[in-house]
């Protein structure tokens, strides 16, 4: 059984939230408001001994029942391929953040991972999503029921001060997605 973001091809680079470089690069998969998988190594390459490509960037979970202040970095980075010979770029992982508010100046990453290779391809970029303004009981009931209701809050920027990065390692794959997210309609949190 192959896992999704795998590729065809022993040279092309992992994909998750964005495809992975080079012919037959990983595909995208997961879901951009629930990414609960981590990400895809990229390919195999054989160079007279067996060369291990880079690994995919793991999966961070993190959900709070209150606020979180974020000044530091989460990281879900692709791991680098190995350098002898330039082994195959893997994608980002996924980053799930949950809270009633989200602040602070810190970075949440999932990037692909580069190759340093004419031969081989890059990684995509991973996948983050921020829930923001639930309460835990219902982020919980929220994804064992497959995140229903749950929308893109497009312009709303609770975390003003910090930044996401899900970047492909090149021109060769593509970017992964980041977005904050909510209930659809008016959320109104007293307290």
């Amino acid at each position: 059984m192959r896992a999704r973001g795998l590729k065809r091809h022993n040279s092309s680079g992992g994909g998750y939230g964005g495809r992975g470089g080079g012919t037959g690069g990983g595909a995208v998969y997961g879901r951009a408001d629930l990414p609960l998988a981590p990400g895809s190594p990229g390919g195999w390459y054989v160079y007279s001994t067996g060369l291990r490509a880079g690994q995919g960037g793991g999966a961070i979970r993190l959900l709070a029942g209150g606020d979180i202040h974020l000044d530091g970095t989460l990281s879900a980075n692709a791991m680098e391929r190995e350098l002898n010979y330039g082994g195959v770029g893997a994608s980002g992982g996924g980053i799930f953040v949950a809270a009633r508010r989200l602040t602070g100046d810190g970075l949440m990453r999932a990037n692909g991972a580069l190759n340093y290779s004419r031969t081989n391809a890059d990684g995509g970029g991973g996948r983050i999503a921020v829930w923001v303004g639930l309460p835990l009981a219902t982020v919980e009931a929220r994804i064992a029921a497959g995140a229903p209701g749950v929308t893109r809050r497009d312009g709303y920027t609770p975390f003003a001060g910090g930044s996401f990065e899900v970047l492909r390692a090149s021109d060769a794959a593509q970017d992964g997605t980041a977005g904050i997210y909510g209930l659809a309609g008016t959320v109104l949190l007293v307290r």
